[in-house]
């Protein structure tokens, strides 16, 4: 796999955009979906918009975010690194979709779990000081899965997933408690994420 964040040409960007496109205009079955979506429109918004990327991993992001627009659960990209980034780990704990609000369900065995106020049932408000459902929406433009009940399962895995060694500041709410909290995202520590083997965590400062 190349450097993803080393950069291409803007003729190959634009070249790749458009042999998807004519891929899908040409075998996609639903024709009435693409006309509803505007694809036609949809492929120049695009071109203008991955000649602006600035890595490999920017333009694959940008051509998730442009196939994802048909939302029909199977017509997706790939992109070189497969479903995780390299270098990427999640906290031990999940978060799931509860009377639209982000609720901890599933927590690791760790004291700094207790230690940071962070239990089953905690509210997420905040991750990075944008709000946890903006950031949720953001990831649905690029992994859209069909239906809110596939995206709400599947895409919750990518919430709060980040590169190793970055920092993750959250605002979260236990009863009527807000508070900001900040931790360090750690690989190697014994929690396994239900959708994955893979092995993330994270530590606390």
């Amino acid at each position: 796999m190349s450097n993803i964040y080393e950069d291409i040409s803007i003729e190959k960007k634009v070249f790749g955009l458009y042999k998807i496109w004519s891929k899908i205009q040409n075998e996609y079955p639903n024709k009435q979906k693409l006309e509803h979506i505007g694809w036609d429109n949809l492929v120049i918004q695009y071109s203008n918009i991955v000649s602006k990327t600035r890595s490999i991993k920017e333009y694959y992001i940008e051509l998730m975010r442009f196939v994802s627009s048909i939302n029909d659960g199977h017509t997706n990209v790939v992109p070189p690194w497969g479903f995780v980034l390299p270098r990427t780990t999640n906290p031990p704990f999940e978060v799931n979709i509860i009377h639209n609000k982000f609720i901890i369900t599933a927590v690791g065995d760790l004291e700094e779990m207790s230690a940071n106020s962070l239990s089953i049932g905690t509210e997420i408000l905040e991750i990075d000081n944008l709000d946890v459902k903006e950031c949720f929406r953001e990831i649905n433009s690029i992994y859209a899965r069909g239906s809110n009940q596939a995206n709400n399962i599947i895409n919750m895995f990518y919430l709060l997933s980040g590169e190793i060694g970055s920092t993750l500041n959250l605002k979260i709410k236990n009863d009527d408690n807000v508070e900001d909290i900040s931790m360090i995202r750690k690989a190697n520590r014994p929690f396994v994420h239900s959708l994955t083997n893979w092995d993330p965590a994270i530590t606390f400062n």
